[in-house]
Protein backbone atom coordinates (compact mmCIF):
# COMPACT_ATOMS: atom_id res chain seq x y z
CA UNK A 1 0.00 0.00 0.00
CA UNK A 2 2.90 2.44 1.05
CA UNK A 3 4.74 1.44 -2.24
CA UNK A 4 1.43 2.59 -4.64
CA UNK A 5 1.32 5.65 -2.94
CA UNK A 6 4.88 6.40 -3.59
CA UNK A 7 4.36 5.24 -6.92
CA UNK A 8 1.43 7.34 -7.23
CA UNK A 9 3.12 10.48 -5.67
CA UNK A 10 5.93 10.35 -7.54
CA UNK A 11 4.09 9.71 -10.79
CA UNK A 12 2.00 13.20 -9.94
CA UNK A 13 4.90 14.81 -9.18
CA UNK A 14 6.68 13.73 -12.65
CA UNK A 15 3.35 14.92 -14.41
CA UNK A 16 3.80 18.50 -12.70
CA UNK A 17 7.17 19.02 -13.93
CA UNK A 18 6.45 17.59 -17.21
CA UNK A 19 3.62 20.23 -17.72
CA UNK A 20 5.96 23.17 -16.37
CA UNK A 21 8.54 22.45 -18.60
CA UNK A 22 5.94 22.02 -21.83
CA UNK A 23 5.10 25.32 -20.67
CA UNK A 24 8.06 27.20 -20.51
CA UNK A 25 9.00 25.08 -23.67
CA UNK A 26 5.87 27.42 -25.53
CA UNK A 27 7.11 30.50 -24.88
CA UNK A 28 10.14 29.71 -26.24
CA UNK A 29 11.25 31.47 -29.71
CA UNK A 30 12.92 29.06 -32.16
CA UNK A 31 16.16 29.77 -31.56
CA UNK A 32 15.70 29.29 -27.91
CA UNK A 33 14.13 25.74 -28.44
CA UNK A 34 16.65 24.61 -30.21
CA UNK A 35 19.16 25.66 -27.65
CA UNK A 36 16.85 24.18 -24.82
CA UNK A 37 16.89 20.68 -26.75
CA UNK A 38 20.13 20.69 -27.50
CA UNK A 39 20.69 21.35 -23.94
CA UNK A 40 18.58 18.54 -23.24
CA UNK A 41 20.05 15.89 -24.93
CA UNK A 42 23.45 16.66 -24.12
CA UNK A 43 22.27 16.14 -20.22
CA UNK A 44 20.66 13.34 -21.31
CA UNK A 45 23.95 11.95 -22.80
CA UNK A 46 26.31 12.66 -19.82
CA UNK A 47 23.69 11.05 -17.33
CA UNK A 48 23.19 7.74 -19.50
CA UNK A 49 27.33 7.16 -19.99
CA UNK A 50 27.95 8.00 -16.42
CA UNK A 51 24.50 5.66 -15.12
CA UNK A 52 25.79 2.99 -17.56
CA UNK A 53 29.00 3.02 -17.29
CA UNK A 54 30.25 3.99 -20.75
CA UNK A 55 33.46 6.34 -20.04
CA UNK A 56 37.17 5.48 -20.25
CA UNK A 57 38.71 4.06 -16.49
CA UNK A 58 42.05 2.46 -18.39
CA UNK A 59 43.40 4.27 -21.63
CA UNK A 60 46.32 2.09 -23.30
CA UNK A 61 47.64 1.76 -26.87
CA UNK A 62 44.78 2.89 -29.11
CA UNK A 63 42.15 1.51 -27.03
CA UNK A 64 39.89 1.98 -23.79
CA UNK A 65 38.29 -0.37 -21.38
CA UNK A 66 35.22 1.19 -19.73
CA UNK A 67 33.99 1.49 -16.70
CA UNK A 68 31.27 -1.15 -17.95
CA UNK A 69 33.34 -3.58 -18.87
CA UNK A 70 35.53 -3.50 -15.72
CA UNK A 71 32.81 -3.63 -13.00
CA UNK A 72 30.88 -6.39 -15.13
CA UNK A 73 34.78 -8.91 -14.53
CA UNK A 74 34.55 -7.37 -10.92
CA UNK A 75 31.14 -8.28 -10.06
CA UNK A 76 31.51 -11.76 -11.53
CA UNK A 77 34.79 -12.43 -9.66
CA UNK A 78 33.70 -11.31 -6.78
CA UNK A 79 30.55 -13.63 -6.86
CA UNK A 80 32.65 -16.89 -7.69
CA UNK A 81 34.75 -16.15 -4.48
CA UNK A 82 31.89 -15.30 -2.18
CA UNK A 83 30.34 -18.73 -2.99
CA UNK A 84 33.70 -20.64 -3.21
CA UNK A 85 34.58 -18.90 0.52
CA UNK A 86 30.72 -19.88 1.38
CA UNK A 87 31.47 -23.79 0.58
CA UNK A 88 34.80 -23.92 1.90
CA UNK A 89 33.15 -22.49 5.26
CA UNK A 90 30.38 -25.20 4.87
CA UNK A 91 33.20 -27.76 4.43
CA UNK A 92 34.89 -26.96 7.97
CA UNK A 93 38.01 -24.73 6.56
CA UNK A 94 38.71 -22.41 9.42
CA UNK A 95 38.33 -18.59 8.60
CA UNK A 96 42.58 -18.13 8.81
CA UNK A 97 43.13 -20.69 6.78
CA UNK A 98 41.09 -19.01 3.26
CA UNK A 99 43.55 -15.92 3.27
CA UNK A 100 42.93 -12.21 2.86
CA UNK A 101 40.21 -11.34 0.49
CA UNK A 102 41.65 -10.66 -3.04
CA UNK A 103 41.81 -6.94 -4.40
CA UNK A 104 38.80 -7.41 -7.01
CA UNK A 105 39.00 -4.16 -8.51
CA UNK A 106 43.40 -4.12 -9.17
CA UNK A 107 42.94 -7.96 -10.78
CA UNK A 108 40.39 -7.29 -12.85
CA UNK A 109 42.06 -3.91 -14.34
CA UNK A 110 45.35 -6.32 -14.98
CA UNK A 111 42.98 -9.35 -16.32
CA UNK A 112 41.42 -6.95 -18.69
CA UNK A 113 44.37 -5.22 -20.08
CA UNK A 114 45.92 -8.90 -20.54
CA UNK A 115 42.75 -9.83 -22.32
CA UNK A 116 43.01 -7.38 -25.51
CA UNK A 117 46.56 -7.46 -25.49
CA UNK A 118 46.24 -11.26 -26.32
CA UNK A 119 43.36 -10.52 -28.45
CA UNK A 120 45.64 -7.96 -30.87
CA UNK A 121 48.40 -10.33 -30.75
CA UNK A 122 46.01 -12.95 -32.31
CA UNK A 123 44.77 -10.66 -34.65
CA UNK A 124 48.10 -9.74 -36.09
CA UNK A 125 48.99 -13.57 -35.93
CA UNK A 126 45.99 -14.83 -37.90
CA UNK A 127 43.91 -14.26 -40.63
CA UNK A 128 39.96 -12.93 -39.17
CA UNK A 129 38.93 -16.34 -40.96
CA UNK A 130 41.29 -18.60 -39.21
CA UNK A 131 41.12 -17.32 -35.92
CA UNK A 132 36.81 -17.42 -35.94
CA UNK A 133 37.12 -20.88 -37.36
CA UNK A 134 39.91 -21.82 -34.55
CA UNK A 135 37.75 -20.19 -31.80
CA UNK A 136 34.29 -21.85 -33.16
CA UNK A 137 36.14 -25.46 -32.65
CA UNK A 138 37.60 -24.45 -29.19
CA UNK A 139 34.55 -23.05 -27.87
CA UNK A 140 31.99 -26.20 -29.49
CA UNK A 141 31.78 -27.58 -26.49
CA UNK A 142 30.19 -24.81 -24.99
CA UNK A 143 27.23 -25.01 -27.07
CA UNK A 144 26.25 -28.23 -25.41
CA UNK A 145 23.03 -27.67 -22.98
CA UNK A 146 24.75 -30.12 -20.18
CA UNK A 147 28.21 -27.77 -20.20
CA UNK A 148 26.62 -24.69 -20.05
CA UNK A 149 24.18 -26.09 -17.19
CA UNK A 150 27.03 -27.17 -15.54
CA UNK A 151 29.34 -24.24 -15.88
CA UNK A 152 26.57 -21.96 -14.20
CA UNK A 153 26.20 -24.62 -11.32
CA UNK A 154 29.75 -24.53 -10.86
CA UNK A 155 30.44 -20.49 -11.17
CA UNK A 156 26.86 -19.53 -9.39
CA UNK A 157 26.68 -16.85 -12.35
CA UNK A 158 24.87 -16.55 -15.78
CA UNK A 159 26.22 -18.82 -18.43
CA UNK A 160 26.28 -15.44 -20.59
CA UNK A 161 28.76 -14.06 -17.94
CA UNK A 162 30.45 -17.57 -17.71
CA UNK A 163 31.26 -17.23 -21.34
CA UNK A 164 32.82 -13.66 -21.45
CA UNK A 165 34.50 -14.02 -18.25
CA UNK A 166 36.37 -16.97 -18.51
CA UNK A 167 35.78 -19.65 -21.61
CA UNK A 168 36.19 -16.72 -24.34
CA UNK A 169 39.32 -15.00 -22.67
CA UNK A 170 40.73 -18.39 -21.65
CA UNK A 171 39.72 -19.97 -25.52
CA UNK A 172 42.16 -16.87 -26.50
CA UNK A 173 45.00 -17.20 -24.44
CA UNK A 174 44.91 -21.07 -25.43
CA UNK A 175 45.29 -20.47 -28.58
CA UNK A 176 48.15 -17.64 -28.58
CA UNK A 177 49.53 -19.81 -26.18
CA UNK A 178 49.69 -22.81 -28.71
CA UNK A 179 50.95 -19.96 -31.86
CA UNK A 180 53.87 -18.83 -29.76
CA UNK A 181 55.46 -22.33 -28.43
CA UNK A 182 54.71 -23.29 -32.08
CA UNK A 183 57.45 -20.58 -32.68
CA UNK A 184 60.15 -21.47 -29.88
CA UNK A 185 58.90 -19.20 -26.84
CA UNK A 186 57.46 -18.89 -24.44
CA UNK A 187 54.08 -17.69 -23.42
CA UNK A 188 54.64 -16.44 -19.87
CA UNK A 189 57.63 -14.45 -21.49
CA UNK A 190 55.92 -12.93 -24.21
CA UNK A 191 52.92 -12.12 -22.00
CA UNK A 192 55.10 -10.29 -19.24
CA UNK A 193 57.48 -8.33 -22.20
CA UNK A 194 53.97 -7.18 -23.84
CA UNK A 195 52.69 -6.14 -20.73
CA UNK A 196 56.20 -4.45 -19.13
CA UNK A 197 55.79 -2.36 -22.92
CA UNK A 198 52.53 -1.25 -22.53
CA UNK A 199 51.97 1.83 -21.70
CA UNK A 200 48.71 2.13 -19.79
CA UNK A 201 47.06 5.55 -17.73
CA UNK A 202 44.05 3.90 -15.18
CA UNK A 203 41.65 6.54 -14.59
CA UNK A 204 40.95 4.99 -11.20
CA UNK A 205 41.72 6.35 -7.82
CA UNK A 206 44.51 4.65 -5.81
CA UNK A 207 45.32 2.49 -9.12
CA UNK A 208 48.43 2.62 -10.86
CA UNK A 209 50.16 0.94 -13.96
CA UNK A 210 54.16 0.23 -13.52
CA UNK A 211 56.11 -2.22 -15.18
CA UNK A 212 53.04 -4.04 -16.63
CA UNK A 213 51.79 -4.54 -13.07
CA UNK A 214 48.66 -2.77 -11.30
CA UNK A 215 49.62 -1.44 -8.10
CA UNK A 216 47.58 -0.18 -5.11
CA UNK A 217 48.83 3.11 -3.83
CA UNK A 218 48.79 2.63 -0.25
Amino acid sequence: MKNSKLVGALFSALMRVGAEVRDLYGGLTLRSKITFLSAAVICFLIVWTWVGGYYPVIVFGNGVILERELQQSVDAARSYYERDIASAKAAGVEAEALGAVPDFEALAVEDLVERRLIRAALRERLSAAALREALADLLDPTTSPAFRRDATSFYGIDFETVFREVLLPQAERDMLRADIVLNGEQFEAWLLEAKKSQRALILIPGLSWEEGRVLRKR
